[in-house]
């Protein structure tokens, strides 16, 4: 009988063992796919607070513009959204090539394509690639880095399908 019982408590803590939550850190944390997802909607809503949940709470920060300006300060990168979602009639989509989540640190990399007008009210296009560099922090993915690299820019008139060059632009502007 003793030996029968013994014999039930073991099962009892070995399916316990395998039945236990998991810890709270891996129940709670998103996966990268799923913070860049909350990233991107968050900037496609112009919402900075939402942003700002994905963005390191260190002031250090390290963003490349398109243009190649470099913000190297959380508050840098929060005016630099701050001003931009000032702007309306924009929109970007947002192609993700690659995820790659490693056990401390993880990167995406994407395209987006960006469409907005500039002032003189001409419809601006650009795409470029962006990686976002992630460190885990308190248990959630923080974007610690991002880097934009442009691939294309170009204007258009009335017909957003003929799409002028930044030179060509200039030569009809001059003409």
């Amino acid at each position: 009988m003793k030996q029968r019982i013994r014999t039930c408590i073991l099962a009892l803590l070995v399916v316990s063992c395998y039945m236990a939550p998991s810890s709270p850190s891996e129940k709670s944390t998103p996966s990268l796919r799923a913070t860049f997802e909350k990233y991107v909607g968050s900037i496609q809503k112009s919402d900075l607070r939402s942003l700002f949940e994905t963005v390191t709470e260190n002031e250090k920060f390290f963003f490349l513009t398109t243009s190649g300006q470099l913000i190297n300060t959380r508050q840098g990168y929060y005016k630099f959204h701050q001003d931009w979602f000032q702007e309306k009639d924009w929109e970007m989509p947002v192609e993700l090539l690659e995820v790659h989540e490693g056990q401390d640190y993880g990167y995406t990399t994407a395209i987006f394509h960006y469409s907005g007008k500039t002032p003189a009210g001409v419809r601006y296009f650009l795409d470029s690639y962006f990686t976002l560099i992630f460190r885990r922090e308190k248990g959630n993915w923080r974007v610690v880095a991002d880097v934009c690299t442009p691939i294309s820019r170009s204007y258009a008139d009335a017909d957003p399908s003929l799409r002028y060059s930044s030179d060509q632009m200039f030569l009809l502007d001059t003409g």
